[in-house]
This record gives structure tokens, sequence and C-alpha cells, in this order.
């Protein structure tokens, strides 16, 4: 008993030290990985729309301090309170960014990223047109192209020697997109959104 005593005062004593050296070796340059969501809305148990988010990202980490990355965006939107036929938005985004970590304390980083967004989005109309006196129906492709900058401030959690939890809470920045077309205006936002900058995903670190 006493023998068995001694040894769990051993690792117990042991962990502590395990644990903070493993904290130490674990600096590894580059990391992959992102995040995957969806999102449905419906009115009385019938689908209005969904969305579908995919986004792959790499980086590599220049010191303890900061790193670089860039994320691509996929996203799909389907509109279905349209009865003759379903509506699709899709948007392609590509975000390359700088990453500032200003706080660690043990496994867990808060973060700030800030970086540039190079966005299209193809979104779908119902056109309307009477052929043969009959009302006849199509989709036209809508192509808006926009610009941004932003910060998003962020935390990471490391669960194992390799994976990390990742979580982006919010987006600061500005944003000025153009339809695609002649003679088009482009518009321009400036704020804070915790909706469209907030995220989830999983990091492997290698």
């Amino acid at each position: 008993m006493k023998k068995l005593f001694a040894l769990v005062m051993v690792l117990c004593m042991a962990l502590p030290n395990a644990m903070s050296a493993q904290d130490e070796v674990n600096n590894y340059k580059f990391y992959v990985g992102g995040s995957l969501g969806f999102n449905q809305n419906s009115y009385d148990g019938d689908t209005q729309n969904n969305t579908i988010n995919f986004s792959p990202e790499f980086g590599y980490n220049i010191n303890e301090k900061f790193s670089v990355g860039i994320a691509l965006g996929l996203s799909r939107y389907t509109d279905k309170t349209n009865k003759k036929e379903d509506l699709h938005t899709n948007t392609v985004s590509i975000n390359p960014y700088v990453r500032y970590t200003f706080y660690t304390n043990g496994r867990v980083n808060l973060f700030c990223d800030g970086g540039l967004t190079f966005k299209q989005v193809n979104h779908e109309s119902l056109d309307e047109d009477f052929e043969d006196g009959e009302t006849v129906y199509d989709t036209k492709d809508n192509k808006t192209n926009a610009f941004g900058i932003a910060f998003k401030p962020g935390i990471a959690y490391r669960i194992s020697d390799r994976f990390s939890l990742v979580a982006h809470l919010g987006s600061l920045g500005y944003e000025s997109s153009k339809p695609d077309y002649k003679g088009a205006k482009s518009t321009s936002n400036f704020g804070l959104s915790l909706a469209n900058g907030t995220s989830f995903g999983v990091y492997f670190n290698f």
C-alpha cells in the first residue's frame, strides 16, 4: 500500500512537468484545417431556405506571436420560397491574413486575424416572360464582385499534440461590392458583425 501511495505521489508530481514539457515541444510550423457549417430555416414545417458553408485553411507560424495564412470560402444558399424553382446564391472567397497571438495560457491562445477578402457572388433570379400566350420562367445569373478588409478576434484551444479547436468571434471591417454589369455602381459598408464573422473549426498542426 505504501509503495502504491508513493507511486501515485510521484505521478502527480511529474504530471505538471510533463504537460509543461509537452507545451514547449509542440511548436509546429504549419497548420491546416477549416470549418463546415449548415443552417436551415423553416416556417410551419416547410423549408424556406438553407445555407452550406465550407472554409478550408492553411497557415504558417512565423514565431510564437505571428502567423500568416490563407482561407478559401465556399458557400451555397438555396431559397425555396419561390414555388416555380429553387434559387441559389453561390459565393467564392479568398482571404489571406496575418494572425497576431496576444495572449497565451497553457493550451489556450487568444488572437486576432487581420486580412483581405476577395469575393465573387453569383445570385440567381427568376425572369418572367410570355411566349405564345403562356408564361415562361427562366433563371438569370447576377454576379457581384467584392473586396474587403477585416479584423477577426478568436480563440484556439489545443486538445492534443496535433489538433486544435479554433473559433472566430465576430468581425470588424470594411467591404466594397459592385455588380458585374455595365454602368453598375459600387456600394460599401463598414461595421461590426457578430453573425457573419463567427465560425468554428479544427486545425491539424504539423
